[in-house]
Parts: C-alpha cells; sequence; structure tokens
C-alpha cells in the first residue's frame, strides 16, 4: 500500500513569497561592508560588481525559477536534484541545504541582539556572562534573543499565513522607508565626492573582481522562495517572476547604497567609519538619519531571520518526507497543518547561537555559506539534466537561453564556490577555524550517508517521487 504523503496548506500570497527572498537577500551587510568595498574597488567597481554578480545570480535564479514552477513543493532543491540526478545526489543536496539555512538562522539569532546593543548599549552591554572568542556573551542579549526564538515558533507554529503577513508588513516598511531616506540622500549628495569615490586603491579588474568575490554572500536569499513554493496560493508560473524580482530589486538596493554613500562621504573620512550607510545617510537628515538606517538595519536582520526560520524548518520536514530524515519531522499538526517537530528544531537552534555568541556562530555561517553555493551547483546541473533528458516536462515557466543558462548558472556557481575556498580570494574562508568547520560538516554529512545507504537503495524510485514530487506511478494509478 502506498505511504500517505503529508502536504502543506496553500496560505501565502505572492507579496508573502517575495518578502521571503528579498527579506533573506537584504539582510545587515550593506550597512557596514560597503565603505571598505568603495575604498579597494571604487564606487564604479562597486557598481559593476554587484551588475555583473546580480546578473551571474540571475542565471541560477531563471534555472531555480523554471525548475520551481515544474515542481512547487518545498525544499525546492532537494526535489529538483531527486528528479534530475537520483536519491545519492539529492541526499547531498538536501544536506547542504539544511546546513545552511540552519546556520544563517544561528547567525542571524545572535546578530539580533548585537543591533540592539550598538543603539542601546548601556542596556545590552551589561551583566556578562563569560566570554567566546574573544567577544562577551551578555545577560541581556541572551534573554532578547531568546524571547525573539519563542516569538517566531509561535509565529511559524500557528501557520505560514500569519509568518507571511508579518515578514509583508516589515518588507514593505523597508522598502518604503528605506528608498525614501536613501533616495533623498542620493539626490543631495555631492558630485564632487561621488567623483573622488570613483576610483579605489585597487586597479580597475582587481576591485571589481573584489567586489564579485564577496557578491555572492549577499544574493543568498532568493533560493529561499521555493521553500515556500508548496504553500504559494497563486499559479507556480509566478514563482519565476518572484526569485528574479527579488535578485534584481537587492541589486538596485546595493547599487543605490553604494552610489549614495559615494556621494555624502569624502574618500579621506571613510577608513574612520564602522557604519558608512548610516553615517552618510546622517549627512542629510541629521542624527536622526542615523538612526533610521539602523532601524532598517534591524528590519534587515529580522526579516532575514524570519525567512531562515521559516525556511529551515521547510527544509527539514521536505528531507523527513523524502525518507532523509526521521518520519517524526514530517508530521503536521492536526489543526494549523504545520511542521511542528522542524519548528521546534529551528528555535532550539536560533536559543543555542545566542548562548555560542556571534563569534562562534560567525564561523559556522562564513563556512556554510559554500554549501548554499554548492546546492545552487545542484540545481544548475538538475536544469541542464532535466532540459536533455525530459524536453517534454510539463514547465508552465520556461528560462530563456535554453541550456545555455543552464551553462553560465553552472560555472556562476563554481566561481561563486571558489571565491569561498581558495585561500587567496577576498571573500575565502579563515584559516584553520572555518576551513575545519566546512571538512567536519562534509565528513559528518558522509558518516550519515553510509548510515543511510541500505535505506536509500532498498526504497524504489517511485515512492521516492510519490513522497517528495507527489508524482504517482502508473502502478499505483
Amino acid at each position: 500500500m502506498r505511504e500517505e504523503r503529508a502536504v502543506l496548506k496553500k496560505a501565502l500570497s505572492s507579496m508573502d513569497v517575495l518578502a521571503t527572498g528579498l527579506g533573506a537577500l537584504i539582510g545587515w551587510g550593506w550597512i557596514v561592508a560597503f565603505g571598505s568595498m568603495i575604498q579597494k574597488a571604487g564606487v564604479l567597481g562597486l557598481i559593476l560588481g554587484f551588475a555583473i554578480g546580480g546578473t551571474l545570480m540571475l542565471t541560477i535564479g531563471l534555472t531555480c525559477g523554471e525548475l520551481s514552477s515544474s515542481m512547487p513543493v518545498t525544499a525546492g532543491g532537494f526535489a529538483f536534484t531527486l528528479k534530475a540526478l537520483g536519491v545519492k545526489h539529492a541526499y547531498w543536496c538536501g544536506c547542504f541545504m539544511a546546513i545552511s539555512y540552519i546556520a544563517l538562522l544561528m547567525f542571524e539569532a545572535v546578530s539580533i541582539p548585537v543591533i540592539f546593543a550598538t543603539l542601546w548599549p548601556r542596556v545590552f552591554e551589561v551583566m556578562p556572562l563569560y566570554t567566546v572568542a574573544g567577544f562577551k556573551v551578555y545577560l541581556p542579549q541572551v534573554i532578547l534573543g531568546i524571547l525573539v526564538s519563542f516569538l517566531w515558533y509561535g509565529i511559524n507554529y500557528v501557520g505560514a499565513k500569519l509568518y507571511g503577513i508579518v515578514q509583508t508588513v516589515m518588507i514593505v516598511i523597508f522598502i518604503v522607508l528605506g528608498f525614501c531616506t536613501v533616495g533623498i540622500s542620493l539626490y543631495k549628495g555631492n558630485p564632487a565626492f561621488f567623483i573622488e569615490n570613483m576610483w579605489g586603491n585597487l586597479s580597475p579588474i582587481k576591485g571589481i573582481v573584489s567586489v564579485l568575490a564577496l557578491a555572492g554572500f549577499f544574493y543568498i536569499g532568493f533560493d529561499m522562495i521555493p521553500q515556500a513554493a508548496e504553500e504559494y496560493k497563486a499559479e507556480p508560473k509566478k514563482l519565476a517572476r518572484l526569485i528574479q524580482g527579488s535578485i534584481i530589486v537587492g541589486t538596485i538596493w546595493y547599487v543605490l547604497i553604494g552610489c549614495m554613500i559615494a556621494f555624502q562621504i569624502p574618500k579621506s573620512e571613510l577608513p574612520n567609519l564602522s557604519l558608512p550607510a548610516a553615517s552618510a545617510v546622517a549627512r542629510t537628515w541629521g542624527q536622526a538619519g542615523f538612526y533610521i538606517v539602523l532601524f532598517l538595519g534591524i528590519i534587515g536582520i529580522v526579516t532575514t531571520y524570519s525567512a531562515s526560520f521559516y525556511s529551515a524548518s521547510r527544509v527539514l520536514f521536505g528531507l523527513a518526507r523524502g525518507k532523509l530524515f526521521p518520519k517524526g519531522f514530517a508530521k503536521l499538526h492536526p489543526k494549523y497543518g504545520t511542521p511542528t517537530f522542524p519548528i521546534t528544531i529551528a528555535a532550539m537552534a536560533s536559543i543555542i547561537a545566542v548562548f555560542l555568541g556571534r563569534a562562534a556562530v560567525m564561523w559556522f555561517l562564513d563556512a556554510t555559506s559554500a554549501f548554499v553555493v554548492l546546492f545552487y551547483l545542484y540545481i544548475a546541473c538538475s536544469y541542464i539534466t532535466l532540459r536533455k533528458q525530459e524536453p517534454e516536462m510539463n514547465r508552465p515557466y520556461r528560462a530563456p537561453g535554453g541550456i545555455l543558462t543552464g551553462i553560465v548558472a553552472v560555472c556562476a556557481s563554481i566561481f561563486f564556490f571558489l571565491s569561498l575556498i581558495l585561500p587567496f580570494s577576498p571573500g575565502a574562508l579563515i584559516w584553520p577555524y572555518e576551513y575545519a568547520i566546512f571538512i567536519i560538516f562534509l565528513i559528518i554529512a558522509t558518516i550519515i550517508y553510509v548510515l543511510m545507504a541500505p535505506t536509500l537503495k532498498e526504497t524504489p524510485v517511485e515512492e521516492y517521487e510519490w513522497l517528495v514530487l507527489g508524482i504517482e506511478s502508473d502502478k499505483e494509478r
């Protein structure tokens, strides 16, 4: 008898899904990192670096969009790889997804209290508990982190609809307030400052490459849209447009921030600023502008945390439904229809991160960024394979460029992976801690794979396709 397949409820609108991808993509990095980028590459190098990086990511997004429209199920990359490359490769893609999203969730969980400590140090930088990797862990920050974890546990527990409403409200506030504030600051800037910031300390080519090497990290997030595909109420075809939209809006935002800083801050002052984006807005809006940007940063971190919490729980659910995790992970709440056990695991990971502190979690985030790019590679390879082997497969959305788009996406994924792994790259992992963490995760995943190998071999392909994709075999019809 065919095993019963758990199915998530349709609850998310197009705006909810876009808010998931865009909210995860924007984050906090634009507040702290763009000053040093302009120093090295110049504002022209920053613009070209993000334009090229956004275009490369867009090719990955195109492949992801086509496959999402064909297979609108949660844990998208895992499902795509299962269909195209088989269960063994699907296991590895699923592992990379689970590790990446949980690590990102843990990083954002500890970042939220740190941002509050930046705003109100007298409140949040008191009563130190202990030190991890040279950074103190404070009691008020731990309490705040735990409260946020329980809040998002509750939001996700009662259903995707509430998650979608909260995520959408936050991203709408960010877009309206952010683009208005930054746009006016850009308009009132000094062209003479922009001209002197045009070129950085590196040669033009090296400057562009230095930005491009880091760009991959800034685009992590659009890949969370396929995790919402199963709960998306509209036509699956629209998922592709939402993926593309999140990448394009993110690119515009990054370029806008870079230009605004270049117009507002003289080149000589950039090295002295820890928060260049906030300082640049303050030139137009005064001290209020500085706090507006920090408020936007808080929204950026919370939306990334929220999307990571949601996506991590859905990936764990999808892997369990496909028999790669314990069955308990695939059980749904009888009233709310939510995967309660994966949601609980996500909350536990969030709370653990708060106790570890920022430095330790940062190692995990950087190390697991490489896993994000690896599952991008799997998605691109799955796209090419299915274009060749199943040309007549139902594709509500067809990516332009055909197989060539997939080839570019593969090359882009490899480039971003090498930019993280090669020691001489500007975006390289830190030796030895982050390389060690990357290798340890690979070893753990390999051990689990060896233990699960008998189950993977014994389970018929038709059963996997039913459980993961909802495809019925001819024998079962």
